[in-house]
């Protein structure tokens, strides 16, 4: 019998066990519809068959690819076994062998696409054959639908910070009172203070009590995209609009629609970006990258940096008409050295939220505590005292908060250039975790859930930052 009779008959058996499967299924089993999919393209075997199909003898020598496979797959031939598509073939047979198996379903991803593959055995001709179906389109479609999703149920999700703007000093309560005044409206607001000193807070305040508190609030850190995806990431993008564009992205505004945007660090977004934002905060509408269709959104805008912009319009960096557009209503976050007398308050509540985290009894700051917290130059702002008072309340084993362990740096009244890296300050303080947990990086009372990370988080920073856990 020649190798073509065998194959075709080999074909014909699996043709019948797919439609006997079928026929099994047709209750309701949902990997019926999957059956008939793979039964539809066999009826074209091989050359019109849409997916990558090849067929190799068992030390991966290929004996026949379709013309799909031999686009995707055009060194398969010269790397035989070293294919990834082929790497794992002695396994995979011996587990069809072991198993009885008709075939071995996988997903693998190679060379920027995901494919679906069937693998089969044909023991007459010692052949192997495999059907790999580009899910490629369907698999970005479900991460993007999950990201989408994520944004508009962001504010669900997370608790309203609000709560969390403490303070009783007169520079905060007027930031405050002008935000309230400006929340029920639709106009831009810009947010300006140093790194660390509330900015998102403000912004979820506004949000919270403007009319738009029940529509999503939609968030991006303009510093933290690289500029040659800033665009993508704002106005979505088309389908192969560019390398690796493999399926269709909604951008941030679009899922900001009818309720509010955050654009953090606006400061660091590109030049050859703002002519877009621009017309976007004039008109309303845009074009996804790659588009040619217009999308009219309804987004309140408002937008924070730590930056001067204004001294960015002189050189160049920043446009003007942009500036005007942010800058309607501009609100001024004092920095903490300039309302000091906020500290043993929010110090008070960062402790009490720890405590609570780790299911202790609160514990009260001694006076040389407070007198430290309340001398230091707090170059970090609001988000340096919040670290500072964990790593304290750690310290401190449930006794009075005292002043050792209060571990300013430099000491208490040092100013910026006492300042260790934030690198360093975080070695520290899971080191010190480490120490009062003897140890324990994970599961209950482990260091893990002293820091309130995943385990699986808190281990990846030990790793980058050298942190064994007998380093405590």
């Amino acid at each position: 019998m020649s190798d073509e009779t065998k194959n075709r008959d080999a074909l014909v058996a699996e043709l019948v066990a797919l439609r006997r499967r079928v026929a099994e299924l047709e209750a309701g089993n949902s990997g019926a519809d999957r059956d008939r999919e793979t039964l539809a393209r066999l009826a074209s075997f091989p050359e019109q068959n849409p997916d990558p199909v090849i067929e190799t003898d068992l030390a991966g020598m290929v004996t026949y690819l379709n013309p799909i496979a031999l686009e995707r797959f055009p060194d398969l031939e010269e790397k035989g076994l070293t294919h990834p598509l082929l790497e794992e073939l002695g396994r995979v047979t011996q587990a069809l062998a072991d198993s009885n198996e008709e075939a071995f379903l996988r997903e693998q991803e190679i060379g920027g696409f995901i494919y679906e593959q069937k693998i089969t055995f044909i023991p007459e001709s010692n052949l192997v054959r495999i059907y790999a179906h580009d899910v490629t389109g369907r698999r970005r479609a479900a991460v993007e639908r999950e990201r989408a999703r994520q944004a508009l149920d962001d504010e669900v999700q997370a608790k309203y910070n609000y709560e969390e703007i403490v303070g009783q000093s007169q520079t905060l309560q007027e930031v405050l009172r002008q935000g309230e005044l400006v929340a029920p409206t639709d106009s831009s607001v810009l947010i300006l203070g140093e790194t660390g000193t509330g900015k998102e807070l403000v912004c979820r305040a506004i949000h919270h009590v403007s009319p738009r508190s029940d529509r999503p609030l939609v968030k991006l850190n303009c510093a933290a995209i690289p500029s040659g995806l800033i665009e993508s990431e704002l106005f979505g993008h088309e389908k192969g609009s560019f390398t690796g564009a493999i399926a269709q992205k909604r951008g941030r505004f679009e899922l900001a629609h009818e309720g509010t945007i955050f654009l953090d660090e606006i400061g660091d977004i590109p030049l050859e970006t703002q002519p877009k934002l621009l017309r976007l905060l004039q008109e309303r509408e845009f074009e996804r990258v790659g588009g040619n269709r217009t999308i009219q959104v309804d987004v309140r805008v408002i937008a924070a940096t730590h930056r001067d912009l204004g001294e960015m319009v002189k050189e160049g960096t920043f446009r003007e008409d942009l500036f005007y557009r942010l800058n309607v209503f501009p609100l001024h976050l004092p920095p903490l050295r300039q309302r000091r007398e906020d500290i043993p308050l929010l110090a008070r509540y960062f402790a009490h939220r720890v405590f609570t985290r780790l299911g202790r009894p609160a514990s009260e700051f001694s006076e040389g505590a407070v007198e430290r917290l309340t001398t230091y130059a707090w170059p970090g702002n609001v988000r340096e005292l919040e670290n500072i008072v964990e790593r304290a309340v750690i310290l401190c084993g449930g006794q009075t908060i005292e002043q050792g362990h209060v571990q300013v740096q430099g000491g208490a009244g040092a100013g910026t250039s006492g300042v260790k890296p934030l690198q360093d300050m975080e070695r520290e303080h899971i080191v010190a975790a480490l120490r009062a947990t003897g140890g324990k990086v994970s599961g209950k009372d482990g260091a893990a859930e002293m820091l309130g990370l995943k385990p699986s988080t808190l281990d990846s920073r030990m790793r980058k930052l050298g942190i064994r856990p007998g380093d405590s």
